[in-house]
């Protein structure tokens, strides 16, 4: 089936992914990058195990970046991760790797997120659910 959007417990909501299949990417967040921006863009994928099975998840992200004053945005960065899924509703957050973009005060960051349920290394016989981005940097303080 589709991804779908939904409140998974009275702490969270979280888009699911099936297991069966690679689903569809969304595209999910689009980020400014603020006036205190230094250096040092870190994102972290946040995600829950959304049944009791374990094994690992094969995450595909990406991220499109462009000056304000750039235009349309170039075609999207990809990268598969696979990380253990978690415990049922415990939510993990994983960095990812070297994949954060180069960026500038005043850009603009969409950043994209599916499963890649057909891959081998994708282990878990059930839903994983995608939460969303953190994304960390050096501030001007």
């Amino acid at each position: 089936g589709a991804p779908d959007f939904a409140q998974r417990n009275s702490r969270y909501g979280a888009t699911a992914f099936d297991a069966a299949a690679t689903e569809a990417i969304l595209s999910l967040r689009t980020i400014m990058i603020p006036d205190d921006y230094v250096s040092t863009l870190q994102i972290y994928l946040v995600h829950t195990n959304l049944g009791a099975g374990a094994g690992n998840v094969v995450w595909r992200v990406g991220h499109s970046t462009a000056s304000v004053s750039g235009g349309t945005l170039p075609a999207f960065t990809t990268t598969d991760e696979t990380v253990a899924a978690p415990a049922q509703n415990v939510l993990a957050a994983e960095l990812i790797g070297a994949w954060a973009p180069t960026v500038a005060v005043g850009d603009v960051v969409n950043v994209s997120c599916g499963r890649i349920g057909g891959d081998a290394a994708d282990t878990l016989a059930n839903d994983a659910g995608f939460v969303g981005y953190i994304l960390t940097y050096t501030a001007d303080m």
